[in-house]
């Protein structure tokens, strides 16, 4: 299967398991900001790569709590040009 762009938002307790989880899977990724990340993979079992689940109160969960986006269409704005050649590069 080809390779797309998604983007993922933690929310803030998750912040920095998901910036570990994208560093250790994914060699093609840029922060975006410390809760948004942008990373290239197969669309197969991302959710589960990232190890996304219900945090359980009172033990030392190592789940991510956030959504991810694919990022399939259209995308517009105005942003760093970094961002913009991040995207260039990776869309294909």
């Amino acid at each position: 299967m080809a390779l797309r762009i998604f983007g993922v938002l933690a929310e803030d307790d998750s912040k920095q398991r998901l910036k570990d989880s994208i560093e250790s899977k994914y060699a093609a990724s840029y922060e975006v900001t410390p809760n948004f990340f942008l990373f290239v993979a197969d669309p197969e079992d991302v959710v589960n790569e990232l190890e996304f689940g219900e945090p359980l109160p009172d033990q030392d969960d190592k789940s991510i709590s956030g959504v991810v986006f694919s990022l399939n269409g259209t995308i517009g704005g105005y942003y760093s040009k970094k961002l913009w050649d991040w995207i260039k590069i990776h869309r294909g």
